[in-house]
C-alpha cells in the first residue's frame, strides 16, 4: 500500500498492511519550516520523506477570533528591565468598546513565547471582542490542492481549522482566568462558544461549497481540547465546554465529506468516550503515564473501533532512552497498538531542539525500523 491508501484505510477502519507511522512535526512538504532547520535535520527530514506516512498540515488565515472584517492592530515590541534575553510584543486591537491589549513574551535566543497578558481581563473585554463586527472567512483552497498534489502517493495534506471553540476562548482569557470563569462567569464563556462555533461552522461551510472533497481527501485538524481536559478541568466542564460544541463542528465537517483528527495532551482517562460522542476520527497523541493516564491496550479497548489512536510513544523517551531501551519501549507500543488495526505509531509531540541529537536520530531510525517490521500483517 502506498502511505495515502494506508491512511485511508485506517480512517475507514479498513485492513491495512502494517500500522502507521508519522514522525510528528518534522514537515518535507513544509516550506517555512525547512527553511529554519538546523542542518542536523536534514537525516530526519530524509527518513520522514522516505519511510513515514506523511499527515503534512497546511492553515489559513483565519484573522482575529475568526473574523476577516478590517481591525486597527498595533503591534510594537519593549524591553524587560531585569531580563535582557526577553522582550515583549505587544499587541493593541481597537474594539467598539475600547483597545484590547495582548502580550507575548519571546526569548531572544531560545525564540520561545508564552502570553504574559491576555486580550481579555474582564467581562467587558469579553463584551468586546464579541462586539467586533463579524466578516466570514473565506479561504483560498488552491494551496491545499498543491500541497495534496505535493505529499502524493506518500500521504495526506491535512487542512487546519487553528483550534475549536474553547481554544478560542482560552486563547483570549488564558488558563487561569478560563478556570475562574469556569465558576464566575460560566454563562459568557458559553455565549463566546457559541459564537465562535457559528464563526467556524461558516469556515466549514466555505469548504463544502468549494467542492474540494472531489478534487482531495478532507482531513480536518484543530487544537483546543486539552486546554479543559483533566486534570485543570473535570469531566463536566470537558463535556459542556468541548464536547457539545465540538459534536456539532465534527458533524459539520462529515456532512461535508471530510474526517477530522484532534490534539489533545492531557490526562484522558476519565474522558476517553467524550472523543467517540464527539465524532472524532484521529485521536492523537493519548499520552501513556506518567505524563498521561492512558495505557494503550486500554485506549484501544475503550475507542479503538471508534477512531484511529495516533501516538502513545513518549517524546521526551526520544533523546533519553538508550537504544536498547528505547527499542524495547517501541516494540511493547507496535505490540499493544498493533491488535485490531486503526493505530499509527507516533511520538507525543514535536521536536523542538534547536539541534538535532544524535541519540534521538538514532532512536527515530529504530521507531522506524521496528514499525516497518513489527508492524506488518502480513
Amino acid at each position: 500500500m502506498t502511505s495515502r491508501e494506508r491512511l485511508l484505510a485506517l480512517l475507514h477502519g479498513e485492513p491495512t498492511d502494517r500500522i502507521g507511522l508519522h514522525l510528528l512535526g518534522v514537515r518535507p512538504w513544509t516550506p517555512w519550516w525547512l527553511k529554519d532547520r538546523h542542518p542536523s535535520y536534514a537525516p530526519l527530514i530524509e527518513l520522514a520523506r522516505g519511510q513515514g506516512d506523511i499527515l503534512s498540515p497546511i492553515g489559513f488565515e483565519t484573522g482575529f477570533c475568526c473574523t476577516a472584517a478590517p481591525l486597527h492592530q498595533t503591534t510594537f515590541a519593549e524591553d524587560v528591565p531585569g531580563h535582557g534575553d526577553v522582550e515583549h510584543h505587544v499587541t493593541i486591537v481597537e474594539g467598539p468598546h475600547g483597545p484590547l491589549r495582548q502580550v507575548v513574551a519571546l526569548h531572544r535566543i531560545e525564540r520561545e513565547t508564552m502570553t504574559v497578558e491576555h486580550y481579555v481581563k474582564t467581562p467587558d473585554d469579553a463584551e468586546n471582542v464579541l462586539a467586533i463586527p463579524y466578516v466570514p472567512v473565506r479561504p483560498d483552497m488552491a494551496p491545499f490542492v498543491e500541497r495534496d498534489r505535493a505529499v502524493g502517493p506518500r500521504g495526506l495534506a491535512m487542512i487546519g481549522l487553528g483550534t475549536d471553540p474553547i481554544g478560542l476562548v482560552h486563547g483570549l482569557l488564558g488558563t487561569e482566568r478560563l478556570a475562574v470563569w469556569s465558576v464566575e462567569h460560566r454563562d459568557l464563556i458559553h455565549a463566546m462558544l457559541r459564537e465562535f462555533l457559528r464563526r467556524l461552522l461558516d469556515v466549514v461551510r466555505q469548504f463544502a461549497a468549494s467542492g474540494l472533497h472531489r478534487q482531495m481527501p478532507l482531513l480536518f485538524f484543530h487544537t483546543g481540547a486539552e486546554i479543559v481536559a483533566p486534570p485543570i478541568h473535570g469531566p463536566a466542564d470537558f463535556h459542556d465546554f468541548c464536547t457539545r460544541y465540538d459534536t456539532q463542528l465534527h458533524a459539520a465537517i462529515h456532512e461535508a465529506g471530510g474526517r477530522i483528527r484532534v490534539h489533545c495532551h492531557g490526562r484522558l482517562g476519565r474522558i476517553l468516550e467524550e472523543f467517540i460522542a464527539a465524532g472524532v476520527d484521529i485521536l492523537q497523541p493519548v499520552e501513556p503515564p506518567p505524563e498521561g493516564d492512558v495505557l494503550l491496550e486500554d485506549a484501544k479497548r475503550r475507542i479503538g473501533h471508534d477512531m484511529v489512536i495516533e501516538g502513545n510513544l513518549q517524546f521526551s523517551r526520544l533523546a533519553t532512552d538508550p537504544p536498547h531501551e528505547f527499542r524495547c519501549l517501541v516494540e511493547r507500543t507496535v505490540a499493544a497498538g498493533k491488535p485490531g488495526g486503526r493505530f499509527i505509531l507516533c511520538p507525543t509531540a514535536s521536536p523542538y531542539w534547536p539541534q538535532l541529537p544524535q541519540l534521538a536520530l538514532t532512536n527515530y531510525r529504530t521507531m522506524v525500523n521496528v514499525a516497518l517490521s513489527a508492524g506488518r500483517y502480513d
